[in-house]
């Protein structure tokens, strides 16, 4: 008989299990797929013997809690952590010899919230009097937040934004970090990041960016693999008086005090239903695109950054690998990753379509992708990377605990105030070991 049983080996799922452990080792998390880490993951591409993500992610120094579970699973030193906040966004030019301008936000001068706001106002996208309507709308925040119905679009609208803030910053950040159009985003859950991200001072603006595949920051942990079992679907959970039995498809049981549904929307329905609980939550998926393209030669010489953002085109993100992680082949001389956030509008293209478009692209600003040979590409679209942020989706995001006693739930879908980020699924962890920690306690 277990104190608690953990259904899912994603980021919710690996933080409730850790935080769990403090209180009691009678534990054991069960993931369905050979894996841990959820959709942070990594595998060798089969050509190129590249190790390669399940999609590029970018982690922020205010991911509190996230960084902290790296710290106590012994694998932190796998992450870069900036010591000022740097971002490059590349921004289309026919006057530049370049064909692009860039614009660095950057904290200046000080590592802390003044920093930020001397950074905003050295934003050299914007005039003078645009980067005065951004310093007043940074600091009315708090003064005049967001309603709860409000999307990005709507609130930047009401505070007077004009539509070049909105192209070069908000565009951007929104994408990047609630995966939502600005026309249908969250403007709380916005908020909320830019008051962590931007305003919280110190260096927590600062970016985080793994060196080695996603895998190798679960897969290294000794203790992830003392307490948990992969290849292993439960399908069906039934409560026998003041314990529950879980199945998997193999007909092992489970028997547990405690049970943490650490898994998808529908999954969780699913398992609720069983024990008699239901809930009208309905998944609804924002999708992220990643594009890996290797060259014959080194690529992007004309811009001296390891990843940069790119406005006004269908790429948002670019990350030159090999000037982040050390190559581990010698099978090209550089690879380039392509990130687009809300990608509905690649869904009807062909992968080829999209490595065509996305290679038409970057070859016009940068001469050394032209003069270069592509070698391999992939593409890998997450149609459900996240769910789509919106204020409706906001309201009714479920809580960690559920009308079944000593049944909870974790995912970055729950209700942690925050959009669907690693941060966020670490968060849900934490909430749910607590209400688990509680429930032990009182039984």
């Amino acid at each position: 008989m277990y104190d608690c049983l953990v259904i899912g080996g994603g980021i919710s799922g690996i933080s409730t299990l850790y935080n769990v452990s403090k209180y009691s080792n009678n534990i054991l998390l069960l993931e369905s797929r050979p894996f841990l880490g959820g959709r942070a993951r990594s595998f060798v591409d089969t050509i190129s013997g590249d190790e390669i993500d399940n999609g590029q992610h970018i982690l922020m120094n205010c991911y509190d809690n996230f960084l902290q579970l790296l710290e106590n699973l012994g694998t932190r030193r796998l992450v870069i952590t900036q010591n000022r906040m740097k971002v490059p966004f590349l921004s289309k030019n026919r006057n530049s010899k370049k064909g692009y301008e860039v614009h660095f936000l950057k904290q200046q001068f000080f590592s802390n919230k003044l920093g930020t706001l001397v950074g905003l106002l050295s934003y050299s996208a914007f005039s003078i009097l645009e980067k005065y309507s951004l310093i007043v709308f940074m600091l009315g925040l708090k003064i005049f937040p967001p309603k709860s119905c409000e999307t990005v679009l709507q609130y930047l609208k009401r505070r007077n934004v004009v539509q070049k803030l909105i192209d070069f910053l908000f565009e951007p950040i929104t994408l990047a970090t609630l995966n939502t159009p600005v026309e249908k985003a969250s403007a709380t859950l916005l908020s909320t990041v830019l008051q962590l991200a931007l305003l919280s001072g110190g260096n927590r603006s600062s970016f985080v960016i793994p060196k080695t595949g996603l895998s190798h920051l679960f897969s290294k942990s000794s203790m992830l693999q003392e307490y948990s079992k992969t290849s292993t679907t439960i399908t069906t959970i039934e409560r026998i008086e003041d314990y529950f039995v879980a199945s998997d498809s193999k007909n092992n049981t489970y028997y547990t005090k405690s049970i943490v549904l650490a898994t998808t929307i529908s999954a969780t329905k699913r398992f609720l239903s069983q024990l008699g609980s239901e809930h009208s939550l309905n998944e609804v998926d924002s999708p992220i695109t990643s594009v890996y393209i290797w060259f014959d030669s080194e690529v992007l010489t004309e811009i001296d950054e390891p990843f940069f953002g790119l406005i006004g085109t269908v790429s948002q993100w670019i990350f030159n690998k090999y000037k982040i992680e050390v190559p581990t082949t010698s099978f090209a001389k550089s690879l380039v990753t392509i990130v687009i956030s809300a990608s509905d509008n690649l869904s009807d293209l062909t992968k080829d379509e999209i490595v065509l478009l996305l290679y038409s692209e970057l070859s016009v600003l940068f001469p050394s992708i032209k003069s270069s040979s592509m070698l391999h590409s992939v593409v890998i679209k997450e149609k459900k990377a996240t769910f789509l942020a919106t204020p409706s989706f906001e309201a009714v995001r479920l809580d960690t605990s559920t009308k079944v006693k000593g049944v909870f739930l974790a995912g970055d879908w729950t209700n942690t105030s925050l959009p669907a980020t690693l941060e966020g699924a670490t968060l849900s962890g934490i909430k749910a070991a607590n209400n688990v920690v509680s429930f032990l306690k009182e039984i």
